[in-house]
């Protein structure tokens, strides 16, 4: 998971933030575009949950932080 921080440096919407968690963590393969899995964020499903869960549990953790304004993002915490 080494590249996830380096990825998230900017404010990244959620759909992409689980799109690079899932090829970080190696759900998906690194040249598997985000519109090709679409229906993983954009549906009710477990992965999806599940991946979102994760992007929840890592801002618990203080890890990474999350902002509602001007969408669901979340970005990497530098320190």
């Amino acid at each position: 998971m080494s590249d996830f921080p380096e990825q998230m440096v900017d404010w990244t919407d959620v759909d992409a933030a689980q799109h690079l968690l899932a090829q970080c963590l190696g759900i998906f393969p690194r040249d598997v575009s985000m519109i090709e899995k679409k229906w993983v964020y954009w549906s009710d499903n477990s992965l999806g949950s599940t991946l979102y869960r994760m992007l929840e549990a890592l801002v618990s953790a203080g890890v990474i932080e999350k902002r509602d304004e001007p969408d669901l993002q979340y970005r990497w915490i530098a320190d």
